[in-house]
């Protein structure tokens, strides 16, 4: 049995008003040409397929193209899981034609007629073309506030964050319990999720699932039945706590300047019967470099000068200058004439990490929606125990009318 674990594929994401079509198409003709290479059996999309809750028709197109896809490839399955940048209606919304082809999508937390989390759901058994199993999925999207617990009058911040953590924990519980109760374990018991893992690593794209760390769990809080556990999120691909079958795959693309292209892979997960036997990194080829300079105007021009690239697509360019020079934009626009190479963005170091306000320098598509609501909370005077509980209620508003 043969797994590919992928997540985090933000179909549709505007890089500084620079849309990333190319980029995805040349990534998901590679991933179609990786499942017939090594004969995947199983292909898994931890989460954040879309880059927002309202995606652009081309990247739905894409999405829908790969899918259609898959099967010339002969990986006879495909799971996806929502993420937080997803919107559950969105990727639900085919769901019934999906499974037809074996395309399995919970976007949310499933629910029975009466409103309780459908477990029984997220429990998805692939088989071979004979009918005999391969290996269970026990398929968890991102859990939201109002998945795992309800608001209570008067809680502090941590006694929710407490419960929102208990509420996940509980919930893979429940979900191995169901799991062990209804197959023996002579398969792979796989598990996704779509959430920050204690101790893990972030970059500097990301935006954590819950206010600060809420809601993390540990390796240790994983049950121990399953025998991979798929997660998203997260862009840097890792372990978790050491536990070689607790692994984030990291995303497809650098979605941002500090992301290093190169270092962007897919997890290929081998199984012997239940056992994982071996997890191999597959390198994604880079299709566009992004590139970050600092320093003065003319090492950064001589730098420029001398960059000599072979790739898919022209590279895109972060310049940092060390002071404000006259007339930088057109030194450095003369240093990359004719060659592969734009550049998207100069800023002047900051000589303070005291955010000054009137002077701030920062674009707004810069800055997520969350980084403008704190600098509002600032110019307000908001204390940091009132931005912390007004984040909460941000968040639980947002979430309500998804």
């Amino acid at each position: 049995m043969k797994i590919l674990h992928t997540s985090d594929w933000h179909l549709g994401q505007r890089f500084i008003n620079r849309e990333r079509s190319e980029e995805h198409e040349l990534v998901l003709q590679w991933l179609l040409d990786t499942l017939k290479k090594h004969a995947v059996d199983a292909l898994i999309i931890a989460g954040d397929v879309f880059d927002t809750g309202s995606p652009p028709n081309y990247a739905l197109r894409q999405y829908y193209r790969f899918l259609t896809q898959v099967r010339d490839t002969g990986c006879r399955h495909v799971l996806v899981v929502g993420g937080n940048h997803d919107s559950p209606a969105t990727l639900n919304a085919p769901q019934d034609l999906l499974q037809a082809l074996d395309i399995q999508v919970l976007g949310c937390a499933p629910r029975t007629p009466d409103g309780e989390i459908d477990y029984a759901a997220e429990i998805i058994p692939l088989r071979d073309q004979d009918g005999h199993l391969q290996a269970v999925f026990a398929a968890v999207p991102f859990l939201r506030d109002r998945d795992l617990k309800y608001a209570q009058a008067g809680e502090t911040a941590v006694e929710r964050e407490a419960a929102i953590k208990q509420g996940i924990i509980s919930h893979y519980a429940t979900l191995a319990e169901q799991l062990q109760q209804q197959y023996e374990h002579t398969v792979p018991f796989i598990t996704t999720g779509h959430l920050f893992a204690a101790g893990s690593t972030v970059s500097d794209s990301e935006k954590l699932i819950h206010v600060g760390h809420l809601g993390q769990i540990g390796a240790a809080q994983f049950p121990s039945v399953f025998d991979y556990v798929a997660l998203g999120h997260l862009h840097q691909a890792q372990v978790v706590g050491g536990c070689e079958h607790i692994r984030y795959s990291g995303s497809l693309l650098s979605l941002s300047f500090k992301e290093k292209a190169k270092d962007k892979q897919v997890l290929l997960v081998e199984f012997n019967d239940q056992q994982m036997a071996q997890v191999s990194s597959l390198a994604i080829p880079e299709t566009r470099p992004l590139l970050r300079f600092k320093g003065s105007l003319d090492d950064i021009c001589e730098q420029l000068r001398a960059i000599e690239l072979d790739t898919a697509l022209h590279a895109w360019i972060e310049v940092e200058l060390d002071r404000s020079y006259a007339e930088a934009a057109r030194q450095l626009q003369a240093a990359i004439d004719n060659k592969p190479l734009e550049i998207l963005k100069i800023v002047l170091k900051r000589q303070s990490q005291t955010l000054d306000f009137e002077g701030l320098a920062e674009r707004l598509e810069e800055l997520t929606p969350m980084d403008v609501f704190r600098r509002r909370c600032l110019v307000a005077q908001k204390t940091p125990e009132d931005i912390e509980v007004l984040e909460t209620h941000l968040v639980e508003l947002l979430e309500s009318v998804d």
